[in-house]
């Protein structure tokens, strides 16, 4: 009865920075990056993981956009968790309010590149009415397709039934 949640991909471990205070950089190569970092997210991607929490990391060997941060990059979260990795529980933002995003992301325009990168839930927005009325602003625009918000609401029910929350006790 409980979702489970898989942090911080693409793997936060091995770095000496603080991604509350600066964006930490993850600087190994593809084959380093399968065998040690993404290795455990591979496993409970398989195994059927409820949830994933997206680091706001820099991996260049990933996605080598300058000061985009994982938690922003379509290849790293669309691309490579959910397609790459098969990975289908929902997927979280780190808190949105943190430096290490903060620092090149606007409040709002970071909350719709979330999105449109793929994460299904986020976190701590730095300013949650200018973040909906700027996700809404997207979605009327076609900036964000429609269709993409409909699976991401899907996801989160399909979470709630599978914890028994459509059951209210």
């Amino acid at each position: 009865g409980v979702l489970a949640c898989g942090k911080h991909f693409p793997g936060h471990g091995d770095t000496d920075k603080d991604s509350h205070k600066t964006m930490p950089v993850i600087p190994f190569s593809r084959a380093r990056l399968d065998s040690l970092e993404l290795f455990p997210f591979r496993v409970l991607a398989k195994a059927g993981l409820g949830s994933m929490m997206v680091a706001h990391l820099f991996v260049p060997e990933l996605d080598n956009t300058p000061n985009l941060p994982s938690s922003l990059s379509h290849k790293i979260v669309t691309k490579l968790l959910r397609e790459e990795m098969g990975f289908e529980g929902l997927i979280f933002t780190d808190a949105m309010n943190m430096k290490g995003l903060a620092t090149h992301h606007p409040k709002g325009v970071a909350d719709v590149k979330a999105l449109k990168a793929g994460i299904d839930i986020i976190l701590m927005p730095g300013d949650f009415p200018l973040a909906v009325k700027m996700v809404k602003q997207a979605a009327d625009s076609g900036d964000i397709d429609i269709r993409e918000l409909d699976e991401k609401c899907r996801r989160v029910l399909r979470a709630k039934y599978r914890v028994g929350l459509n059951s209210y006790k």
